[in-house]
């Protein structure tokens, strides 16, 4: 009863984070390119990712699917493709490019906006991509290969490191969206041979 609560709350919550769950389109009737529908290959489930599909928590909840100490509906193929489905047609809806939805279904929709507000493109996936956050978005400025050796230098004076101080609710995947970073590096600049954090702890993270 405590279980049915609490993800009766967070739908709540989340009704009002923004206009994905509430598609109503027949999802095949957008006749999804290949690379769309062989995502699964690509996901790797880590962070608060499961299932085939690799939905995160916040995205199974905002799509109906169950998932609490006892039921993860992600881990149902026929439930997982139905969310997914539904959460591939809504980000459609809002960025109108098979090859954004791509990477914003990858990433995070948030990802994807703040590269347009950058002005950065998005490569052609390649087949070979396993791991999205090792994906590089290069600039468009970038022709030649004097460019590239200034961008990277210009990178370079940029780059900071942020001291970030666990809070209640966090995750490494919740601060790894937050600074756009990998798990994976924020594991390997902190030593952290788990997924589990404290609250309080401090957190190094490169940008």
């Amino acid at each position: 009863m405590k279980n049915k609560i609490l993800v009766s709350f967070l739908l709540m919550m989340l009704s009002g984070l923004g206009v994905y769950g509430h598609s109503t389109s027949d999802a095949d009737s957008l006749k999804m390119p290949e690379k769309i529908l062989n995502l699964p290959s690509e996901i790797i489930n880590e962070g608060d990712r499961a299932g085939d599909w690799g939905l995160p928590t916040l995205i199974a909840l905002r799509y109906g699917l169950t998932v609490d100490e006892t039921v993860d509906e992600r881990l149902d193929g026929t439930f997982s493709r139905q969310a997914a489905m539904k959460y591939l047609t809504d980000l459609y809806a809002e960025f109108g490019d098979w090859d954004l939805v791509y990477y914003a279904y990858l990433y995070s929709p948030t990802y994807v906006r703040n590269l347009q507000l950058r002005n950065l493109s998005i490569p052609q996936p390649k087949p070979e991509v396993k791991r999205p956050a090792k994906a590089k978005i290069p600039d468009k400025t970038k022709t030649t290969d004097n460019s590239k050796n200034d961008n990277k230098s210009k990178a370079g004076n940029k780059s900071k490191t942020v001291t970030y101080t666990v809070k209640s609710g966090d995750t490494l995947s919740k601060i790894a969206k937050q600074y756009h970073v990998s798990v994976s590096d924020l594991k390997k600049w902190n030593n952290l041979k788990s997924d589990r954090i404290n609250i309080n702890q401090k957190l190094k993270i490169h940008q």
